[in-house]
């Protein structure tokens, strides 16, 4: 007797790269789905604890979870500064 190996993750193995890319992007947004409460239940517990303008900086910068990331790109003290001034 041969095992021959079956089911959807061989199926997605052995298919052509140009299929993969769409099935990927379906999962991909389904997870986002359900992921994104939690993630979003997350950030407004966190905001809920800022105080100050510096505060609020350093949870954009430190932020992570379930491997998301809302770091910027922008250097910290250029944020901070255009932040203050806005205060003003």
């Amino acid at each position: 007797m041969i095992l021959k190996p079956t089911g959807l993750l061989h199926l997605y193995r052995t298919m052509p790269s140009f299929l993969k890319e769409p099935l990927r992007s379906i999962y991909y947004s389904n997870m986002m789905k359900l992921w994104n409460p939690i993630i979003l239940r997350k950030i407004r517990r966190e905001i809920e604890k800022l105080n100050n303008i510096y505060d609020a900086v350093e949870f954009a910068f430190s932020f992570e979870y379930l491997a998301l990331s809302i770091r910027p790109i922008q250097i910290k003290y250029e944020i901070t500064r255009l932040l203050e001034i806005v205060k003003e």
